[in-house]
């Protein structure tokens, strides 16, 4: 039997998001290939500990005790990268494949990211390179809840995360106030980390707002238009066909959202002024996000 450990770095104020993204990813592979044996273990940095993530009835590691252990493989995830773990990684596995990550001066196995960042270096990578939106993990749970929509009822869904760093759910909120166009309904979810929390929560005068929910999938099905991010809410918009309004919190999702938005239906805040134009256009980004990236994943990690 294989030896699989999935090391995963969350960081304080970058939110868990690559954590849940494992854990999806590690769930599949236990389901598809019950011949590997698989371990957790996570470098949280002072985050807060995210237990009710951990329902997965899988072998957590502490850091400490991983120095007794030797993996066949091991899958690594960070929002950013240590190099003293990786080379602590390295002398306990056979292989590394890391996942959206683009440090291509650091040498290790296989990468496997959404978008090439950094691709002025990609000369120096010696690994195995597999990169694009074909690789997007996208939950089962949404996948098995995909829907056909044939009308539009103008229902927008904002999301940020877990952080939202650049205080956007206000700037979109702000945006929607002034507006006031009664003709669509708007629902907000505002993350357990983000700082603007309690000031978020008045506007539950005016729009529907929530905290952190486990049945996302649910609110999609309710879902016409999505304002968010550059990152895994935009991916699970893509796949289900919602348009997506969206604020990149970082340079790095700048960037990606200006490459995608040339094959997809992603609009700027502005356009909310003219919502019959959002609302009238069918999206057909699942060719580009078709929700088998998961299955993809397994079968490099599996070669």
């Amino acid at each position: 039997m294989k030896n699989i450990l999935f090391f995963t770095e969350i960081y304080k104020d970058l939110g868990s998001g690559n954590l849940v993204r494992s854990l999806h990813l590690l769930n599949f592979l236990k389901k598809k290939s019950p011949e590997f044996k698989l371990f957790l273990s996570i470098d949280d940095s002072g985050l807060i500990h995210e237990t009710n993530l951990l329902d997965n009835k899988v072998d957590v590691v502490s850091l400490n005790e991983l120095k007794n252990f030797f993996f066949d493989c091991v899958i690594y995830d960070s929002s950013n990268p240590k190099i003293e773990n990786i080379n602590f990684l390295n002398n306990i596995s056979e292989k590394i494949v890391a996942l959206d990550f683009f440090n291509y001066e650091i040498q290790i196995n296989s990468i496997i990211n959404l978008y090439c960042h950094n691709s002025h270096n990609l000369h120096k990578f010696k690994g195995n390179l597999y990169s694009g939106l074909k690789y997007a993990i996208i939950s089962e749970k949404i996948i098995k809840s995909k829907i056909k929509k044939n009308n539009f009822r103008k229902r927008i869904l904002v999301s940020f995360g877990g952080e939202d760093p650049k205080n956007n759910t206000i700037k979109a909120l702000d945006y929607l106030r002034r507006l006031k166009d009664n003709s669509f309904s708007v629902r907000v979810i505002v993350g357990e980390l983000n700082k603007s929390k309690k000031e978020i929560l008045k506007y539950n005068k005016l729009f529907k707002v929530t905290g952190h929910t486990n049945k996302i999938h649910e609110i999609y099905k309710k879902t016409d238009l999505i304002i968010c991010g550059g990152g895994t809410t935009l991916l699970e918009a893509l796949f289900l066909n919602i348009p997506a309004i969206v604020l990149p919190q970082n340079k790095f999702e700048e960037k990606f959202v200006l490459d995608i938005s040339k094959n997809t239906n992603i609009f700027e805040l502005s356009n909310l002024s003219n919502t019959s134009k959002i609302f009238e256009l069918m999206n057909n980004s699942d060719k580009i996000v078709d929700g088998m990236g998961m299955r993809r994943i397994c079968k490099i990690i599996s070669n």
